[in-house]
């Protein structure tokens, strides 16, 4: 993963942003899951993918292919 390399016998060097960059592999991890579990996958590459958020919304056009929960916010 790129995320410590060998500086000798029993000695490695770790980026300082390791938790952070494992967050986000597990973040993509996490969606890809959902996505596969609940999702549908889009018929047309050509649609836009959008992220909605609820509390400045009133209605949705459009087919809505999966709903969560953001690990950042925690918000639906």
């Amino acid at each position: 993963m790129g995320l410590a390399e060998s500086t000798g016998s029993n000695t490695w060097r770790v980026r300082r942003d390791f938790d952070q960059v494992l967050k986000a592999m597990q973040r993509t991890t996490d969606r890809q899951q959902t996505l596969a579990a609940h999702g549908v996958v889009m018929s047309d590459n050509r649609l836009a993918i959008e992220v909605l958020d609820v509390t400045k919304m009133t209605s949705v056009e459009g087919r809505v292919l999966v709903h969560g929960q953001d690990d950042q916010s925690g918000r639906n």
